[in-house]
């Protein structure tokens, strides 16, 4: 189904989640030189980001149909494969809703071993089969601390559409003093 989505043309080729809501964050990461993306279908916070001198490595479960100039990309299943690491800081927008449930500790595991900081962005609204795990801010958070103890964490929630209930989790999370 992913790689019929990011094939087609519904969207995933041309929107990319990150961007949408890069006003909320990218002041967070000003200061990051080494960035990774956890999902990054389409490419174009990557090549963003990269553009604007950051080193840059996207990865995601299929490579997709798309120009992947001015950053390194790496197909990773991130529920049974260890990311990258020693990044700065690792973005994430509106992956994790999409893992089953049984499969997001290893997936928030793996991805707490990859940086410093942390930008992850979930959608908390259900459409079905494609966001398996829908949860609420505080079940998220919990497992982020279970899984990146030793971070602080700030959560914004905000709604992605104005014609429909669609709450977004934004959570910003750091290793104390930075």
């Amino acid at each position: 189904m992913y790689r019929t989505l990011h094939n087609a043309d519904m969207g995933y080729q041309t929107h990319n989640q990150g961007l949408a809501c890069s006003d909320r964050w990218i002041g967070m990461i000003a200061e990051c030189h080494t960035v990774l993306e956890v999902g990054c279908g389409n490419g174009l916070l990557c090549g963003n980001l990269a553009r604007l001198g950051k080193s840059v490595v996207g990865v995601d479960l299929v490579p997709g149909p798309y120009d992947r100039a001015g950053y390194t990309f790496q197909a990773c299943q991130i529920t049974e494969q260890p990311l990258p690491d020693g990044f700065d800081v690792t973005l994430c927008f509106d992956v994790l809703e999409h893992i089953p449930e049984d499969k997001v500790d290893s997936a928030l595991a793996n991805i707490g071993q990859s940086a410093q900081a942390f930008v992850l962005s979930i959608a908390g609204y259900g459409n079905p089969p494609i966001h398996p795990t829908v949860k609420s801010p505080g079940w998220w958070l919990n497992k982020l601390l279970n899984h990146m103890p030793g971070r602080s964490w700030l959560c914004e929630v905000f709604e992605r559409y104005e014609d429909r209930p669609s709450p977004v989790y934004l959570f910003l999370g750091n290793t104390p003093n930075e």
